[in-house]
């Protein structure tokens, strides 16, 4: 498989991406409860903002690296979904997950 390399650095990647989000999601469920100390409570709700920005960036990256493992496994990946002329495998290995070949991005 011309692409075996990178596969399996999406699968690495996606490994670890999903231990990282299923922390995030123990956080955020560990900080439901409030502190009645109104610091506290800020620095709770500011944890918790960091903590949801960070598990919608997980979000993104899980779908993006369980779409390109798709496309590895369709035979499509490698192709521009936009012009569906050949990704360079320099860009692939610098962006794995991408889509599109330069000229279209």
């Amino acid at each position: 498989m011309p692409y075996e390399s990178i596969k399996l650095r999406l699968e690495q990647h996606l490994s670890q991406i999903l231990k990282q989000h299923d922390v995030l999601e123990a956080n955020l469920r560990h900080a439901e409860g409030f502190p009645d100390d109104w610091e506290e409570r800020a620095a709770v709700l500011q944890n918790t903002e960091v903590w949801e920005a960070l598990e919608a960036k997980d979000k993104e990256e899980i779908t993006a690296t369980q779409a390109a493992l798709a496309r590895i496994k369709a035979g499509a990946y490698g192709s521009c979904t936009k012009c569906g002329e050949p990704i360079a495998i320099r860009r692939l290995e610098a962006l794995p997950t991408t889509q599109t070949c330069v000229g279209c991005a």
